[in-house]
């Protein structure tokens, strides 16, 4: 049926061609007629291609295709009568089977195009027949998916509401905390598993006793007044303790809920477990004690300032620290300022108006004058400050420490450095001068040429004790300096400096020194003082040892995970060190084992210094693994372009 639409619309669509396709047909057809038989001569029927646009006609336009085969069946008797000169009754008969043909294809394709229009007619009232059950059946539909959705709708609220139920009932028996329904009698009408593992009892046993049965602090004679009590208030929470099978008391908060119920009175009361809460409450107790304690020793309190009222709260040192018993009065901003001693006044008064009005928290000592009258000195740091929910400041925390111990301490050690120094200015100039005065004359008794051997050797022992004098109070001011840091790091030259050491060292009186220096330019920062690093080594190489001695100092720029270091090796021959000196070497107050005196400070002050230049020093055998054959010194420092 769509197949026939189909060819309809077709017909329809192409109707306008129809003309167009018949009229050239109908001209190729007479067009090969004629000339094959008229033109040409040739006596060959091409007449039978004149049934072609009879049937085209036929088809087209019905029995008006008769009026087609006519015309052709003329023309087809003229061409006879052309070619042969007679008109034959086969020609006749032809033009009478165009006719017929004709007539006959013209019938059939009416009577197609009749049922066509028939079949369409059905077709229309098939189709509206169609949308109107459609329609009917949509509606139909759309009714019985409303029922079937009210219906599914009322199914899934009710398994709902069942889920939830059975979710309600599942969480209240699974839940963490205790849950108990009580009613107005005191008698156990519902307990979750939490509970009933709690105490030990099963669920029968549970809700045949009364609720003063596991809780002693209700007592049955007082359950009315209580229940009254709930009734009125709707709810009420309170710690209470449960009693479990073996005895024992467990400490519990109880969120009591009056509810009715279809007629009965319950109480719901959610029951949580406080062990652990009570525990912790103990512990911080003990904490505050503790802290409260340790306060007291350290002489340390904290405080809060309310900003908007200007009132504090004190920890009991705070109290102590002021002189005033815990908790004797309310402190204020005001009680404070007026505790604060009068030279100071004003630094705390800026202090507590910068943050007051800049937010700003502060570190400051002062002194203040206690309630005995007693002068104590502080130290107060505001080291927090808590906003309100606008985001405006509303509380600042800190703390106070009497620290008054420790500035009367801070006073006596300014005073013990004071006559320190003093004592060092002595040493460094007094002292020191009246070392060279002897060390001139004695240079000047052994410069003459009469003096016995004997005699010389006992010259030599006073100028070396004065020698060793003159750098003990050379290296303690040295270090003195270092500490305070009176030399300024500047670019050096190493192997300059170890040029200007030699030469000190280079006619010591009675000794065969030779050097051999080595090395290149490098240069690290560093002060004056790297002049010290390398004259104490080489002299405690010369001090330690006696007869002749070979020096071998080398300069070399190496590289060291990356970085760039000048180091500089210092080996002689001496006697060496022991392994188990080696590590005491740079510890204040250590010597090796020589018969050399000296007061440890020569090499403490190399490390020192080197400490201070970022580098490292060590000692090491010169010949490795024999400590007999000389010692080395080895010194890395960071180097610089």
């Amino acid at each position: 049926m769509a197949m026939d639409q189909a060819v309809l619309a077709g017909n329809s669509k192409y109707r306008k061609y129809y003309p167009v396709i018949l009229g050239l047909t109908l001209a190729i057809v007479i067009f090969l007629a004629v000339y094959v038989n008229v033109i040409l001569g040739i006596e060959v029927v091409y007449t039978h291609l004149f049934y072609i646009p009879i049937i085209l006609a036929g088809i087209f336009y019905h029995r008006k295709a008769v009026y087609v085969a006519l015309a052709l069946g003329v023309l087809h008797i003229f061409l006879s009568f052309a070619a042969d000169g007679m008109m034959p009754y086969e020609s006749f008969l032809r033009a009478i089977i165009f006719v017929a043909t004709a007539y006959l294809v013209g019938t059939i394709s009416a009577r197609k195009d009749l049922l066509y229009d028939r079949l369409r007619a059905s077709e229309d009232s098939l189709r509206r027949m169609r949308d109107t059950l459609e329609l009917q059946v949509r509606e139909r539909t759309r009714q019985l998916s409303s029922v079937n959705e009210s219906l599914q709708n009322e199914i899934a609220e009710r398994n709902r509401a069942e889920k939830s139920l059975m979710l309600a009932r599942f969480s209240i028996d699974r839940a963490a905390d205790f849950i108990a329904w009580i009613k107005s009698d005191g008698s156990l009408n519902y307990v979750n598993d939490a509970l009933c593992r709690a105490t030990g009892y099963t669920r029968d046993e549970m809700l045949v006793m009364k609720a003063w049965d596991i809780e002693p602090e209700t007592l049955k004679e007082k359950w009315p007044e209580i229940w009254q009590s709930l009734k009125e208030s709707g709810s009420c929470h309170a710690e209470s303790t449960l009693r479990t099978r073996d005895g024992r008391l467990i400490p519990v908060a109880i969120m009591n809920n009056y509810l009715q119920f279809r007629g009965e009175e319950y109480n719901c009361a959610y029951i949580r477990d406080i062990t652990k809460r009570k525990l912790a409450e103990n512990a911080l107790k003990k904490s505050r004690t503790i802290l409260a304690r340790a306060q007291k020793i350290a002489h340390v309190g904290n405080l809060a300032w309310d900003l908007k009222t200007d009132g504090m709260q004190w920890s009991d040192e705070v109290y102590r620290i002021f002189g005033y018993e815990p908790g004797a009065l309310l402190p204020t901003k005001d009680m404070v300022l007026s505790s604060v001693f009068a030279e100071d006044h004003e630094l705390v008064s800026r202090a507590f108006d910068a943050a007051v009005r800049e937010n700003r928290l502060f570190d400051i000592d002062f002194r203040i004058v206690a309630r005995d009258g007693s002068l104590r000195y502080v130290n107060c740091v505001a080291d927090r400050l808590a906003r309100d929910p606008a985001g405006n400041p509303a509380w600042i925390y800190g703390i106070i420490q009497d620290i008054t111990k420790r500035k009367l301490a801070e006073t006596e050690l300014q005073d013990a450095k004071a006559q320190a120094e003093l004592y060092l200015d002595l040493m460094s100039h007094d002292i020191n001068n009246m070392n060279q005065i002897g060390i001139g004359y004695l240079e000047l008794v052994l410069s003459r040429g009469d003096l016995s051997d004997e005699t010389r050797a006992l010259l030599n022992k006073p100028l070396e004790a004065l020698e060793s004098s003159s750098r003990l109070i050379r290296n303690v001011t040295s270090l003195q300096r270092a500490r305070e840091g009176g030399f300024c790091a500047a670019r050096m030259n190493v192997r300059g400096v170890i040029g200007d050491v030699l030469p000190r060292y280079a006619g010591v009186s009675g000794r065969d020194i030779r050097f051999e220096f080595n090395g290149c330019d490098c240069f690290v920062m560093a002060n004056d003082l790297l002049f010290d690093v390398f004259s104490n080594i080489i002299g405690n190489a010369i001090k330690h040892s006696s007869g002749p001695l070979a020096i071998n100092i080398n300069v070399e720029r190496v590289l060291e995970d990356g970085k760039a270091y000048c180091l500089i090796s210092v080996a002689d021959n001496g006697p060496g060190i022991p392994d188990r000196i080696k590590g005491q070497l740079f510890v204040r107050f250590q010597r090796g084992a020589t018969q050399a005196t000296g007061r440890g400070l020569g090499l403490y002050l190399v490390k020192t210094l080197v400490d201070d230049y970022h580098g490292t020093v060590w000692a090491e055998d010169r010949v490795p693994g024999d400590h007999t054959q000389g010692a080395k010194f080895v010194i890395m420092l960071p180097a610089v372009e």
